[in-house]
């Protein structure tokens, strides 16, 4: 009898075992509890963030080679994170060659884990949770940055970046005049688009836009000062010299026309709109002569 009951209690306790292991492999937990590992998962509890993907080693790696990178982090030059529900840019210490890198389409609420990325050119980190541009003063090689459909309503942060060409912050929440001044630290910019944001000062193109040399393209649609401002886009001609494209193209005869209104009124401006009228006319004219006259000369030369 003793013998059958230490056989029952010895069938119970090796069940008992088993079932606890089930219980801890479903719940994210080795026997021991330690958590268990998978790709990019840190697999835990069902609640907390344990749950969420990590940017670890793994994950990294399965990245890179997913599209077609290398397994050395060194040998990257581009990565590809976006849409991966990560929470934190973090282990890309390995990764020195990046030139790009696609942080775009995560919950990352902070710019971070970037500094040691000195060769990096392009960095994208449209639609996060980005409330603060920081973490990005090392990296003076940048040439292009998205920050479109984040939640920054003061510029800040980008003075150091003096190959900065391309600042992409449409979608977020700048308002007023400060909060953009901070784009006259940017000489180096060609290329803004700050479209659907709530700006609306009249100030913004005196006392920031035109202060850009360099400035060729921009988007403001979507902002209540194209609507607010009177004439909005003829001032932003005449004070940004160098700008050629305003949400559509600015061709010559619109420069020379916005110049002669802000001299001389509606009236310059009729006047000069006249004058270029005539000036295509004339082209016209003399292109359609000059093929004539070639014509004539191509039968001259036959006959």
């Amino acid at each position: 009898f003793s013998c059958v009951c230490c056989s029952v209690f010895k069938s119970t306790s090796v069940m008992a075992s088993e079932e606890n292991n089930i219980l801890g492999a479903n719940k994210g937990f080795e026997a021991d509890g330690t958590p268990i590992v998978k790709g990019r998962y840190t697999v835990q509890e069902s609640t907390g963030e344990g749950c969420l993907p990590t940017m670890n080693e793994t994950s990294l790696k399965e990245a890179a080679l997913a599209n077609g990178g290398y397994e050395t982090p060194e040998l990257n030059d581009k990565l590809y994170l976006h849409f991966k529900g990560y929470r934190r840019i973090e282990n890309l210490q390995a990764y020195t060659g990046l030139v790009s890198i696609w942080l775009d389409s995560n919950g990352f609420d902070k710019i971070e884990g970037l500094t040691h990325l000195v060769n990096l050119r392009s960095l994208f980190l449209q639609k996060n949770l980005i409330a603060k541009i920081e973490g990005v003063a090392c990296l003076t090689n940048l040439v292009q940055i998205d920050l479109s459909e984040n939640r920054i309503r003061m510029l800040s942060g980008l003075q150091t970046l003096t190959n900065l060409h391309t600042l992409n912050l449409g979608k977020n929440f700048l308002e007023t005049t400060e909060s953009v001044r901070h784009l006259v630290d940017c000489p180096t910019l060609t290329n803004i688009d700050m479209n659907n944001n709530e700006l609306k000062e009249e100030g913004i193109i005196d006392e920031v836009l035109a202060k850009l040399p360099k400035l060729t393209a921009s988007n403001f649609d979507g902002n209540p000062m194209v609507r607010e401002v009177g004439n909005f886009r003829k001032k932003m001609v005449v004070a940004c010299k160098s700008l050629r494209y305003l949400d559509r193209p600015i061709f010559d005869n619109e420069r020379a026309c916005s110049e002669a209104w802000a001299e001389g009124g509606y009236e310059l401006e009729r006047k000069v709109k006249k004058e270029w009228a005539q000036k295509k006319r004339d082209e016209s004219k003399q292109s359609l002569q000059d093929f004539r006259d070639w014509q004539a000369e191509l039968r001259k030369e036959k006959g």
